[in-house]
């Protein structure tokens, strides 16, 4: 076998062992986005059957909030509301997670103050969905960023809950 003919299959080997690990790589991120899909799919399973069990609207609360942070692996899940009389104060309703007691310590607004800036606040008082990927370096988070260090806090989504009678709330 001459030089060239081994070189040709050393380079086949190599463009071999790149496509196999660019496979291996798909394939785990695949993985990894079922295994979210499923996740997601067991709590939904989980919350329709506590939609049929619990009969009054704090046992569901508080039990999708236990099962978020049970079958998602959330250090937290808390149901919060604008305080009724001044919509400001957001009173945490329903807390479940590894991370309660950060829930219970903070105080968070839904107000134009620095405490109603977070994505709680913000959720409350627009209605709107809010992200944080980086709590850490976010600078919405600063009234909180303390408590977020020593609980190692990473993200944070805030879902509203818009209600037709009564305050707004957040997931």
């Amino acid at each position: 076998t001459s030089r060239a003919v081994l070189l040709s299959r050393v380079g086949n080997l190599l463009r071999l062992r790149r496509l196999s690990l660019t496979q291996a790589d798909h394939h785990r991120s695949t993985q990894q986005k079922l295994n979210a899909v499923n996740r997601a799919l067991q709590t939904l399973h989980a919350c329709n059957e506590m939609m049929v069990r619990e009969s009054t609207e704090e046992g569901l609360l508080q039990s999708v909030c236990e099962v978020i942070a049970q079958f998602e692996g959330y250090a937290l899940a808390w149901v919060g509301f604008a305080d009724d009389s001044t919509q400001k104060k957001v009173a945490k309703c329903y807390i479940a997670g590894d991370a309660a007691d950060y829930a219970r310590a903070i105080d968070v607004n839904a107000d134009g103050s620095p405490l109603g800036q977070g994505p709680i606040g913000k959720a409350i008082a627009t209605g709107s969905t809010q992200i944080v990927s980086d709590m850490a370096s976010e600078p919405r988070m600063a009234p909180w960023r303390e408590q977020i260090a020593a609980w190692g806090l990473g993200a944070e989504i805030a879902l509203p809950l818009n209600v037709s009678v009564g305050s707004r709330g957040v997931l």
